[in-house]
């Protein structure tokens, strides 16, 4: 009894963190409710849902990992770095078919490692955070129009 109902709580927080992930990703809230209606009445999870199994415990750690890699490329940082990794090694110990999760992690990794870069790169010498975004965003529009005019000395 105490096992099935440990499977009922994966199951429905599965459901959860299905609309959380969708929402994460920028889209509707009305898309999320969806994903999360897929995900609480597919056949399979439902099945699945019913006995002690390891593949609905399988499915939250996973959309806990996709989830947690979404907010590291966001925001970047350690702690989430190893939060991601940290549910990843929960997801492949719940079932060896865990470590499908390996190329996301490479891919979130690199695109975290791309996001600072970026964000490094974007930073206006001798601003103090005061207005960094506009002041970014200056220096972007004015980088953009010399590489217009450029273009157009040349046509």
């Amino acid at each position: 009894l105490l096992g099935r109902l440990l499977v009922i709580l994966f199951g429905a927080g599965t459901v959860w963190l299905t609309y959380l992930t969708v929402r994460r990703l920028g889209l509707s809230r009305n898309l999320g409710l969806f994903a999360a209606l897929l995900m609480a009445v597919h056949p399979a999870f439902v099945v699945e849902s019913h006995f002690m199994k390891t593949n609905v415990m399988l499915t939250f750690f996973m959309m806990a990992t996709l989830l947690a890699a979404a907010h590291w490329i966001r925001h970047g940082g350690d702690r989430r770095a190893i939060l991601t990794g940290a549910l990843a090694g929960l997801a492949v110990s719940m079932k060896y078919t865990g470590a499908l999760l390996a190329p996301t992690m490479v891919l979130a990794g690199f695109l975290a490692w791309r996001r600072r870069h970026e964000t490094e790169l974007e930073a206006v010498p001798g601003d103090r955070g005061a207005g960094k975004g506009a002041a970014a965003r200056a220096v972007r529009a004015a980088r953009a129009a010399q590489w217009k005019d450029r273009a157009g000395d040349h046509l």
